[in-house]
């Protein structure tokens, strides 16, 4: 039988080693030209890219680059697309396309007759001036509406209403509790 060798200590540890203390520049000789000192740090301007300002800013240029360059790849396939269409097939995209314009025109313009109901609000009578106006001329091929314009449409529309218009506003109608249906009790009233 083999006896087991008794476990040896470990090595003892070796003093730590301490840390170097960085040394001051030696002081310029004078009348040597010096470098300006860095700038103390304070709070960040917007300028500087690792401020959170900085860094928003450059991920919305990214992203806006990316946007720009996804529109680009969905334009080329649709145009690789197109080539590789059956005449059948590119008569079917034309039409959904000219449908989905449609769509999106058609939504614009009641979105538009919306707008334009909240811009004449107390100003004039809305639905009648809707009856008479054409609001698709607001709106483009993609359903968007310009609600600018159609603020400067009411404008030149209460402008030119004719009469004694206080602060171009519709007077109010009459005041009082609603009728209760009863013809004499609203006869002996007036």
């Amino acid at each position: 039988m083999t006896q087991p060798t008794p476990p040896t200590p470990p090595p003892p540890a070796s003093p730590p080693i301490p840390a170097p203390v960085p040394a001051e520049p030696p002081s310029p000789a004078p009348g040597t030209p010096q470098a300006p000192e860095p700038p103390a740090p304070g709070p960040t301007s917007p300028a500087d890219p690792d401020s959170p300002e900085g860094r928003l800013q450059r991920a919305e240029a990214a992203l806006a680059d990316e946007r720009r360059a996804r529109r680009e790849a969905e334009r080329s396939l649709a145009q690789v697309r197109q080539e590789h269409m059956t005449d059948a097939e590119r008569a079917l995209a034309q039409a959904r396309d000219e449908g989905r314009t449609e769509a999106r025109r058609a939504a614009g313009a009641a979105l538009a007759a919306a707008e334009f109901r909240v811009a004449a609000a107390g100003r004039l009578d809305a639905d009648a001036a809707l009856d008479a106006l054409d609001l698709s001329r607001f709106v483009n091929d993609d359903g968007e509406v310009d609600k600018a314009k159609i603020a400067e449409l009411v404008a030149k529309l209460v402008a030119a209403l004719p009469g004694d218009r206080t602060g171009g506003k519709i007077p109010a109608g009459p005041h009082g509790a609603p009728q209760d249906g009863d013809f004499l009790r609203a006869v002996l009233r007036k």
